[in-house]
């Protein structure tokens, strides 16, 4: 079973090529059920290829990605996509886990952690 570091690999998402986070999300998502049926919101999706990487390793998780550009280049049916600055979205639910891999502004990222809820054991 593939790790979640080999996966983003796979898709050349930066979170592996430019940072050095792919270690840290194989420590974090292995004490999660691959196959439960989780929610993911990742603030800053860029091309989209995390998204779909998340996809692999969560089959079943329903997936939420926001960016202010519409720039994925591969649009899947079960995720999904909302081009939107995150100050302008409300989202009346709460997640497993958020990735705030947007515009690394302290404000902003004060704003997702105050502003999108984690459901109890969640990780942010």
């Amino acid at each position: 079973m593939e790790l979640i570091s080999e996966i983003l690999l796979k898709y050349d998402t930066d979170k592996v090529r430019d940072h050095s986070y792919g270690h840290s999300y194989d420590r974090l998502f292995s004490t999660y059920n691959r196959d439960a049926e989780l929610d993911i919101l990742e603030v800053g999706v860029q091309k989209g290829w995390s998204l779909i990487a998340w996809r692999e390793y969560f089959p079943n998780a329903h997936i939420v990605g926001i960016d202010v550009k519409d720039e994925v280049v591969e649009k899947k049916e079960n995720i999904e996509y909302i081009v939107s600055d995150i100050k302008d979205v409300s989202l009346d639910k709460e997640f497993d886990i958020i990735i705030d891999d947007g515009s690394h502004l302290l404000k902003d990222v004060l704003y997702t952690v105050q502003n999108f809820k984690l459901k109890e054991g969640g990780k942010m």
